[in-house]
C-alpha cells in the first residue's frame, strides 16, 4: 500500500507589502495498493486547486482572476482469471473560473463567471484469446455541463480604453458522451512476410442541449457617442443529437525483415451529415543500413472530423441588427443578419504525409531530419451577407500546415541532452 502527499503549504497574496488572502494553494494525496492479492488493486487521486493570477495594471484588490476546482479519481484493476482482466475508472472534475478574460481593458465586472461540472466512468475488458490474439472491450460515459455568468447587470459597453458593464453573453450547456469500442487484434499469421491483423468498431452517442441569451452590445468612440451597437433576438433553446460509428481495419505486414509495412482502411459516418467517409491510410519504416542506425520512415493518410454539435447548433442560436452611427449619433445603416446554413454541412476533410531519416551517428549521438505536410478543406467558415441578411456558416473554409525539423538527441552520462530546429509555416 503506497500513500503521498504533495503541496501542503499555501501561498500567500501580497498586495502593497500587505498579506491579504491566499493567491495559491494545491495539496493533492494518492493511495494505490491491492484490494485481493494478485487479484484486485486500486488507485484512487485528489487535488484541489486554489490560484489567483494577477493582471498587474488593474488596481490591487481588482486585478485577480480566480480559479477553483477539484479532480477525484480513482481506478479499479481486476483479475477476472488467467485470460481475462477488467479495469473500471470514474473522475469527477468541477471547477469555477472567476473573472474569465481579466485584462489591463476588461475589468472585473465586465468579465463572465464559468462554472463548469462534470464526470466520467468507463469500464475495459480484456480478452485473451492465444499469445498474440486480443480482444478489448470498452465502454465509457461522460458527462460535461457549464454556465456562464456576469458579474454586472450594467449594459455592456467597448470603449476606447477600457470596457464597462456587464458581460453580454449568457450561456447554461448540458453535453453527454456516450461511446462503445471493440478492437479484436489477431494472432500473427504468414503470407508473403508477417502481418498482424487488427479489426475494431466504435459507437458514438452525444447529447448537446442549451439556453443562451445575448444582451446588447455597444461600440463607444472617442467623441464619447456609439459608432456602433449590436441588438440580438430573444434568448433561445437548443436540442443536438448526434449518432456515429466507425469501422476500421489494419494491418502491420513486414515483408522481409528490413521492412515493416502499416496499412489501415476507416469508414466514418454520423447522423448529422448522413454519409459514410472511407479514410485510407498507410506507412513503412526501412532500415537502410544492416546495423539498424538508418531508419527511414514515413506515411500518408486521409482523415475526417466530426462535426462539432455548436457547429450543429447555429442555425438556433440568437439573430442579430447591427446599427452603424455616425461620430455625432446619426443612424447611418441597420443590417439584420439570420444565423442559417444555406447548404449541407459536411465533414472536414485532411489529407497528410511525412517522412523522416532517423541516424545514429555514435552510441550517445542520434541526428533525426523530416518533413510533415497537412492540407485541410471543408473547414467551416462564417460569412456575414448584408445583402441577403444572412450570417452563413459553410464548408468553404480552407488551411494547410507545413513543417521541416531537424532534432538531435545527445546522451550526456545519465541525462540527455535535445536540440531542435523548426520551420513551419
Amino acid at each position: 500500500l503506497h500513500f503521498s502527499m504533495q503541496n501542503l503549504f499555501v501561498r500567500p497574496r501580497v498586495r502593497d507589502g500587505d498579506i491579504i488572502g491566499i493567491e495559491s494553494s494545491t495539496p493533492r494525496e494518492t493511495i494505490t495498493g491491492p484490494i485481493i492479492k494478485d487479484k484486485v488493486a486500486f488507485t484512487e487521486s485528489f487535488e484541489y486547486r486554489f490560484v489567483r493570477t494577477p493582471v498587474n495594471s488593474l488596481p490591487p484588490l481588482e486585478r485577480d482572476m480566480k480559479f477553483e476546482g477539484l479532480t477525484f479519481f480513482s481506478q479499479l484493476d481486476v483479475k477476472l482469471n488467467s485470460r481475462q482482466s477488467m479495469t473500471a475508472t470514474f473522475s469527477l472534475y468541477p471547477q469555477k473560473l472567476n473573472y474569465l478574460g481579466l485584462n489591463t481593458f476588461t475589468p472585473q465586472p465586465s468579465t463572465p463567471d464559468l462554472h463548469q461540472r462534470g464526470y466520467m466512468a468507463s469500464l475495459q475488458h480484456r480478452l485473451t484469446i492465444n499469445s498474440d490474439s486480443l480482444l478489448l472491450s470498452q465502454f465509457s460515459y461522460k458527462r460535461f455541463d457549464a454556465d456562464l455568468t456576469a458579474n454586472s447587470t450594467a449594459p455592456y459597453e467597448l470603449l476606447v480604453e477600457t470596457t464597462s458593464g456587464g458581460f453580454w453573453n449568457r450561456q447554461a450547456r448540458e453535453s453527454e458522451h456516450t461511446e462503445w469500442q471493440e478492437i479484436y487484434q489477431l494472432e500473427r499469421h504468414g503470407f508473403l512476410g508477417s502481418h498482424e491483423l487488427k479489426f475494431g468498431t466504435d459507437y458514438v452517442h452525444d447529447n448537446y442541449d442549451g439556453r443562451t441569451a445575448l444582451l446588447p452590445v455597444t461600440i463607444v468612440g472617442v467623441s464619447n457617442f456609439p459608432l456602433e451597437q449590436i441588438n440580438f433576438g430573444p434568448a433561445s433553446r437548443f436540442g443536438v443529437r448526434e449518432n456515429s460509428i466507425a469501422w476500421f481495419v489494419a494491418d502491420k505486414w513486414q515483408p522481409i525483415q528490413r521492412l515493416t509495412i502499416d496499412l489501415g482502411l476507416r469508414f466514418d459516418r454520423d447522423s448529422i451529415t448522413d454519409s459514410v467517409n472511407p479514410a485510407p491510410r498507410t506507412g513503412f519504416a526501412l532500415m537502410l543500413t544492416k546495423d539498424a542506425k538508418t531508419v527511414l520512415k514515413g506515411g500518408a493518410g486521409l482523415f475526417y472530423d466530426r462535426v462539432p454539435l455548436n457547429v450543429a447548433s447555429f442555425p438556433l442560436l440568437p439573430d442579430r441588427t447591427i446599427t452603424m452611427f455616425s461620430p455625432a449619433g446619426a443612424i447611418l445603416s441597420s443590417n439584420t443578419f439570420i444565423n442559417a446554413v444555406p447548404g449541407e454541412l459536411r465533414n472536414p476533410r485532411s489529407v497528410g504525409w511525412n517522412v523522416e531519416l532517423d541516424r545514429q551517428l555514435t552510441s550517445a549521438l542520434v541526428v533525426r531530419a523530416g518533413f510533415q505536410e497537412r492540407n485541410t478543406a471543408r473547414d467551416f467558415a462564417l460569412d456575414p451577407l448584408a445583402n441577403v441578411g444572412l450570417l452563413s456558416l459553410s464548408n468553404n473554409g480552407h488551411s494547410f500546415y507545413r513543417e521541416f525539423q531537424v532534432t538531435g538527441q545527445y546522451k550526456v552520462r545519465r541525462g540527455t541532452l535535445n536540440a531542435s530546429y523548426v520551420r513551419s509555416k
